[in-house]
C-alpha cells in the first residue's frame, strides 16, 4: 500500500508555449513523444502498463560521434518511484534535447513537491549538464534561466545565481545586439524579482550597451523603453531617463528619414480607429449640513477625438467651495488638461501631456506642467478595457500665496491608467501619476483618481468619483494629503 500511495503523488505535467514561450515543440509532430510520455505515466500510475523494477536503470541518450548511445546513461538516480523511472526513461528517447531538460525540470519540481529535494537537486544538476547539446546558443540561454527560476523555487539560491552567472556569459557574446539586449534584459529582471539589485543594474548595463548600438529601428526604440522601464523599477531614475532621451532621439531621426526617403515605409499597427470629435458633460458635488454648511460643486467637461495614430484628450473641470467655517467663505478652482498620444507601434506609444491648475482651497495660485514620454500598453481586450504604464521627463512650476513660486526644470513622471467594464455594466477608470524633481526629490507630488460610473440611460449616468493629491513638501497652512469624494451625474454626447 505504501508503493503504491507514491507512485500517485507525482503527476507529470507540461505546457511547451508557458514554459518557453512556445516554439517548435508545440507542432504536432513533436508532441507524439510527449503524448507517449504522459500515456505511459499515467498509466503506470493506475497500474495498467508494465513498470520497471527499481534496480532498472534510467537510460537517456548522448550523442556521441554522430550516433545515439543508450549505454552511457547519467547517473542513476536512486529511490524513484516507478512511474517516474519510466517517465524519464521515455523522455530519454526524445530528439530535442530542449524538450528532454524542460520535461526534466517538471519532474525536478514533482519530487520537491514530493518529499524528495535530493533527488530534484540531481536531477537539476543533470539537466544544467545537458544544456550545451542544445544548438543556438540563445536558446541555451533561455533554458538556463528557466533552471534557474527551477533552483530558486525549490530554495537553492545558490546554484540559482551561478546559473544566471553562466546565462550572462552567454548572452554577451551573442551576435544580434537587439537579441543580446533582450537576453540580458530577461536575466536582469531575475535578478530584480530576486532582490539583487546590484546585479540587476550591473545587467542592465550590459543589456543597454547592446540595445544602444543597435540600428536605428522601431525595435531599437521598443527595447530601450522597456529597459527604461525596468531601471524605473530598481529607483534608477537617471538611467531610466538617459534610455528614454536616447529612445526619442532614435524615433525622431526615424521620422526624419522616412519623410526623406523615395517612398513610406508602412504604419506600423495601431489600435486606434478614426472618429469624429465625442465629449462629456457632469455636475459632481458634495455636500455637508450641520451647525454649519460647507461643500464642494464641480462642473467637468471632455472632448476626445481619434486619428489613424494619434489620440487627443482634452479635460476641463471647475470647482466652487464654500465652507462657512472658513474666513474665505467661497473659493474656487479650475484645472485644464491635455492629453497627446503617438501610436509607434500596436503596444508602444509616445505621449505629450500638460496640465494647468489652481485651486483657492489649496493655496494654490498656479500648477503648470508639461511631459513628454513612453507609453506602453501592458493588457487590452477592446476599446474601454486596457491597462497601460507611462514612464517620462518633463518641468513642473508652482506657485503659492505668500510663498516662493518654485521651477523644476527636470521631472521624472511616472503614471499607470486603468479601465475596464465590471460586469458588462459598471465603468471603472483610476490613474496613478508620481512626478519626482531630480533636483529636489522630496518635493514629489503624487495623485490618485478612481471614477465609478453606472448607466441609468442610453447617454445618463451615475457617477463617482475619489480623488486624493499628496504632497512630499507641503507649504505652509495646507494639508499634505487632500481626500475629495464627489458624486453626480455625466451626460454623453
Amino acid at each position: 500500500m505504501t508503493k503504491r500511495r507514491s507512485e500517485a503523488v507525482f503527476t507529470l505535467s507540461w505546457s511547451p508555449s508557458k514554459a518557453l514561450g512556445g516554439g517548435p515543440f508545440c507542432q504536432s509532430a513533436r508532441q507524439r513523444p510527449l503524448i507517449v510520455v504522459l500515456a505511459l505515466f499515467g498509466l503506470s500510475v493506475l497500474g495498467l502498463a508494465p513498470l520497471p523494477s527499481r534496480s532498472q536503470p534510467v537510460l537517456p541518450l548522448n550523442d556521441r560521434d554522430g550516433e545515439r548511445s543508450p549505454l552511457d546513461p547519467f547517473p542513476l538516480l536512486p529511490d524513484l518511484s516507478p512511474a517516474i523511472q519510466q517517465a524519464l526513461t521515455v523522455i530519454a528517447e526524445l530528439d530535442d534535447p530542449a524538450d528532454q531538460i524542460t520535461l526534466r525540470l517538471e519532474i525536478a519540481r514533482q519530487l520537491a513537491d514530493g518529499g524528495q529535494p535530493q533527488l530534484a537537486q540531481t536531477l537539476l544538476q543533470q539537466c544544467l549538464d545537458q544544456v550545451p547539446q542544445v544548438a543556438g546558443r540563445s536558446a541555451q540561454v533561455a533554458l538556463l534561466l528557466a533552471i534557474a527560476q527551477t533552483a530558486e523555487d525549490l530554495g537553492n539560491r545558490p546554484l540559482a545565481i551561478a546559473t544566471l552567472e553562466t546565462a550572462t556569459q552567454l548572452a554577451v557574446n551573442l551576435e544580434d545586439d537587439l537579441e543580446r539586449s533582450a537576453r540580458l534584459g530577461d536575466i536582469a529582471a531575475r535578478y530584480a524579482d530576486w532582490l539583487e539589485p546590484a546585479a540587476a543594474v550591473a545587467v542592465l548595463a550590459l543589456a543597454s550597451e547592446g540595445a544602444i548600438a543597435a540600428p536605428p529601428s522601431q525595435r531599437q526604440a521598443a527595447q530601450l523603453a522597456r529597459l527604461a522601464l525596468q531601471y524605473a523599477d530598481l529607483g534608477q531614475v537617471e538611467q531610466s531617463a538617459q534610455l528614454l532621451a536616447q529612445g526619442q532621439t532614435v524615433l525622431v531621426a526615424l521620422g526624419e528619414a522616412e519623410s526623406d526617403g523615395p517612398a513610406a515605409e508602412p504604419a506600423p499597427a495601431s489600435p486606434l480607429t478614426p472618429s469624429e470629435w465625442s465629449g462629456s458633460v457632469g455636475l459632481l458635488s458634495n455636500l455637508f449640513s450641520g451647525e454649519r454648511t460647507r461643500g464642494i460643486v464641480t462642473l467637468s467637461a471632455a472632448a476626445e477625438r481619434q486619428w489613424r495614430r494619434n489620440d487627443l484628450d482634452l479635460g476641463l473641470r471647475l470647482t466652487y467651495n464654500f465652507d462657512r467655517d472658513r474666513d474665505d467663505v467661497n473659493e474656487f478652482g479650475g484645472q485644464l488638461t491635455t492629453d497627446l498620444v503617438h501610436y509607434l507601434a500596436e503596444r508602444l506609444q509616445y505621449f505629450n501631456s500638460t496640465s494647468f491648475t489652481s485651486d483657492d482651497l489649496e493655496n494654490l495660485n498656479l500648477r503648470a506642467s508639461l511631459t513628454n514620454g513612453i507609453g506602453l500598453n501592458v493588457w487590452q481586450a477592446g476599446p474601454d478595457r486596457r491597462l497601460d504604464l507611462r514612464l517620462g521627463l518633463g518641468v513642473l512650476y508652482e506657485s503659492f500665496e505668500d510663498e516662493d513660486t518654485s521651477f523644476f526644470p527636470v521631472t521624472a513622471s511616472t503614471g499607470l491608467s486603468y479601465q475596464d467594464e465590471l460586469f458588462d455594466i459598471l465603468d471603472i477608470r483610476q490613474t496613478l501619476a508620481v512626478d519626482v524633481p531630480l533636483e529636489e526629490a522630496e518635493n514629489y507630488l503624487f495623485r490618485s483618481r478612481t471614477d465609478l460610473g453606472i448607466p441609468i440611460g442610453d447617454r445618463w449616468s451615475f457617477n463617482n468619483s475619489v480623488q486624493l493629491t499628496l504632497s512630499g513638501d507641503p507649504v505652509a497652512n495646507n494639508p499634505g494629503l487632500l481626500l475629495n469624494l464627489q458624486t453626480g451625474l455625466r451626460y454623453q454626447f
